[in-house]
């Protein structure tokens, strides 16, 4: 599966970097089939190439409310990301709309683990969705699983980040 963000953020007068700091989205995300291991790799300006090794085990409610996206049924899941900030700890919603016809278990970032493919997921104020679903079974997509970079786990890169500091402009 691929992701990507769509440029035309920029022209709504959003600052697109923003926005992707703020979701996290950062980077290139590889997720291995048949695995709770996210790949996460991305160009840091404090720490370089960087490959980010996330484990993804979440628990998700499933629910019978449907809606259609892009011509297909989807359902909704539920879940939370918890966070603890050292002095407090905050539970944020995340809202999942997955395709059970389209029997992939991916979605955007580390989210997945679903009995479809998410095309639309909602964490906190920021929103992902399917643009185009284009089932080509002729087209001979290669992913390749990202080698290059230093290879840290999330609380290793939290902490290298936090250590850095703000980036230097």
């Amino acid at each position: 599966m691929r992701y990507y963000e769509v440029e035309t953020m920029a022209s709504e007068g959003q600052n697109l970097a923003f926005a992707k700091a703020f979701s996290g989205s950062y980077g290139i995300f590889y997720n291995e089939k048949d695995s709770n291991v996210v790949l996460n790799q991305t160009d840091n300006e404090q720490l370089g190439l960087v490959i980010v090794n996330i484990e993804s085990k979440r628990e998700w409610e499933l629910t019978t409310e449907s809606q259609v996206i892009n011509g297909l049924l989807c359902y909704r899941a539920n879940s939370f990301n918890t966070v603890d900030n050292g002095k407090r700890i905050f539970k944020h919603q995340v809202i999942a709309w997955y395709c059970p016809s389209l029997p992939f278990s991916y979605g955007p970032m580390e989210y997945g683990g679903l009995p479809g493919l998410i095309l639309s997921l909602q964490v906190r104020n920021v929103i992902f969705g399917a643009t185009k679903i284009d089932l080509d079974p002729t087209y001979d997509l290669k992913i390749t699983k990202p080698v290059k970079g230093k290879f840290m786990t999330l609380a290793e890169f939290e902490k290298k980040l936090g250590e850095a500091g703000p980036p230097m402009r």
